[in-house]
């Protein structure tokens, strides 16, 4: 029966929050770097020009024809340095790398799936993989993480399919993999039990350790 996998909300959403953070905080620097922060040193520039000059009466119509303001340069004006606007906007740019990677991480998945057919093993990548292909799937991590492959090879190369029962939605992952067992056979299966076994000895352990009874 053909199953199609999407990716999880909850990942979307984790994405989402850090792609949002990432872009909020290095647009924040940014402004600051660009606008804030020069405007700053420009009236702590000018307040020192017209103390050394004996003209701070002139500072409201000086500012004021400098586009600076009117209103009278306070302490955080007169400590500003070309520095911490370069600071700033090294921060803006450390943080425009991760925003673009989980930006594009969130576009990625929100358009991504894996898909049992017919004949195989389907990926929104464009990826098809008929079940007699497929070497072994990989389970080293499935019990503990969630986190499997389908491996099969790509000419000389061999190549793996991603199946994740947290960047993929969790219950339609693991029914997925549990056809995906069937059809492909038990024999390849490495690293892990197959889901059937895992169900028997889930079943097991509940049938023998019951949750106690209301008297």
């Amino acid at each position: 029966m053909p199953i199609r996998v999407s990716a999880s909300k909850g990942y979307l959403v984790r994405l989402a929050l850090i792609a949002a953070f990432c872009i909020g905080f290095g647009g924040y620097f940014l402004f600051d770097g660009l606008y804030t922060y020069p405007r700053q040193l420009a009236r702590g520039d000018l307040y020192r020009r017209l103390l050394d000059d004996g003209r701070l009466e002139e500072w409201s119509k000086e500012a004021d024809a400098a586009g600076l303001g009117v209103e009278p340069a306070d302490e955080t004006d007169r400590k500003r340095t070309p520095w911490d606007i370069q600071f700033q906007l090294i921060i803006a740019a450390a943080l425009a790398l991760p925003s673009a990677y989980f930006l594009g991480l969130l576009i990625i998945y929100l358009r991504r799936w894996v898909k049992l057919t017919d004949t195989g093993l389907a990926t929104s990548g464009g990826v098809h993989v008929p079940y007699g292909d497929i070497e072994r799937i990989e389970k080293f991590k499935w019990e503990k993480k969630g986190i499997a492959h389908a491996v099969y090879k790509d000419g000389a190369r061999e190549r793996r399919i991603l199946l994740d029962d947290w960047k993929f939605q969790t219950e339609p992952m693991r029914q997925l993999m549990k056809e995906l067992e069937a059809a492909v056979g038990t024999g390849k299966i490495v690293g892990g039990p197959s889901e059937v076994e895992i169900e028997a000895r889930k079943k097991a352990q509940a049938e023998a350790d019951p949750s106690p009874k209301d008297v």
